[in-house]
């Protein structure tokens, strides 16, 4: 009977052990092919330069490709990176802006390629950058995609606007503009 209960409890825990080393080795796959993934046109077009928090309460940390934090952002205040510091937004790689301090879901931040359009005359494009809550892997029909141009020879700069009730917006400074 003993036996029997010993069998029963090595079973169990070697089932225990393959399901969790199946689960981290998914999680590794996923993040292996996030940052070593091949995509076209996989170029800089647009620098984040700036985090807006406008909430009274709510502390947010930024990330960038799965990398520590890069920022720290507090209520009613504007984190404005170092232009050496500044993000360089590649295709591959996704920015994660996360609630610390309070209970908004985080939001992820990634460009793309070309999109459909004309671009007017002294821009080149246009592009699409995708925004997206709740997880970092998520279909294209839950992302929202905004067009945008950048002025011919130069790197649009954005900023992130988080508003009073936990929204996210993204904000053209220079060299850029969003196409509604």
């Amino acid at each position: 009977m003993k036996s029997k209960l010993h069998t029963s409890k090595l079973v169990i825990s070697a089932i225990i052990f393959i399901v969790v080393c199946v689960i981290g080795c998914f999680y590794d796959l996923q993040a292996k092919l996030l940052t070593q993934g091949y995509i076209p046109d996989d170029v800089v077009r647009l620098k984040l330069v700036g985090i807006e928090n406008e909430t009274d309460t709510m502390e947010f940390q930024v990330f960038y490709a799965f990398d520590g934090p890069s920022a720290f952002v507090f209520p009613q205040s504007v984190f404005k990176y170092l232009p050496e510091k500044e993000i360089g937004l590649a295709a591959r790689n996704i920015l994660a802006i996360k609630c610390v301090k309070g209970s908004y879901v985080p939001v992820f931040i990634q460009d793309g390629g070309y999109a459909s359009g004309v671009a007017e005359e002294g821009f080149e494009g246009p592009f699409v950058i995708s925004m997206w809550l709740s997880m970092p892997f998520m279909p294209e029909t839950n992302k929202t995609h905004i067009r945008y141009v950048i002025k011919k020879g130069t790197l649009g700069t954005i900023g992130v606007r988080i508003g009073p009730k936990g929204d996210y917006r993204l904000v053209a400074y220079d060299n850029v503009k969003f196409i509604f």
